[in-house]
C-alpha cells in the first residue's frame, strides 16, 4: 500500500480482528512523514449497553492492554495499482474502509506502538475505571 495514495473520511471504523459484526471504536487518521498514522480509540461501556457488547470492548481492552493482540491491520477498497514483477499488486490509490485490532497482522511492521488510558481525572469523577485505548501506529 502506498501511504501517500491513500483516500480517508475523518472517522474510520475500529473492528476487532477484521470481524465487520464486531467494532469496537473508530479511528482518526492523519499523514506523517513516515506514512499514516492511525490513533484508535476504543468505545467505554456504558450502563444500558448490552453485555454482549460490554464484553467485546472489555475483552478488545484487556487483550490489547495485555500485548496479547497487537497488530492493527487495514480493510481497503483499492483504485488503482500495478503489477509486481515478482508477483503481487502494489497499490497506488486505495480508499480506507477499516481499521482492525488483530494477532497476526498481515504486514508486520503494522503493530500497536502506544497505549493511553482513557482520561484519569474524568474517570476518578465518574467513578468509571474503564480505560479507552489510544492507539498509534
Amino acid at each position: 500500500l502506498e501511504p501517500e495514495g491513500a483516500e480517508f473520511g475523518s472517522a474510520i471504523p475500529f473492528l476487532w480482528q477484521h470481524d465487520h459484526s464486531r467494532p469496537v471504536g473508530q479511528c482518526t487518521v492523519r499523514r506523517v512523514s513516515e506514512g499514516l498514522e492511525i490513533t484508535a480509540t476504543l468505545a467505554k461501556p456504558v450502563p444500558d449497553m448490552p453485555s454482549q457488547l460490554a464484553a467485546r470492548l472489555d475483552e478488545a481492552w484487556a487483550a490489547i492492554k495485555t500485548g496479547l493482540v497487537r497488530g492493527l491491520s487495514v480493510g481497503f477498497r483499492p483504485h488503482e495499482y500495478t503489477f509486481l514483477d515478482g508477483g503481487g499488486l502494489h497499490f497506488l490509490r486505495w480508499e480506507l474502509m477499516e481499521v482492525s485490532a488483530v494477532t497476526v497482522p498481515a504486514n508486520a511492521e503494522c503493530t500497536i506502538r502506544t497505549i493511553k488510558s482513557y482520561d484519569r481525572p474524568f474517570s476518578a469523577a465518574s467513578g468509571n475505571r474503564k480505560p479507552v485505548v489510544k492507539i498509534a501506529s
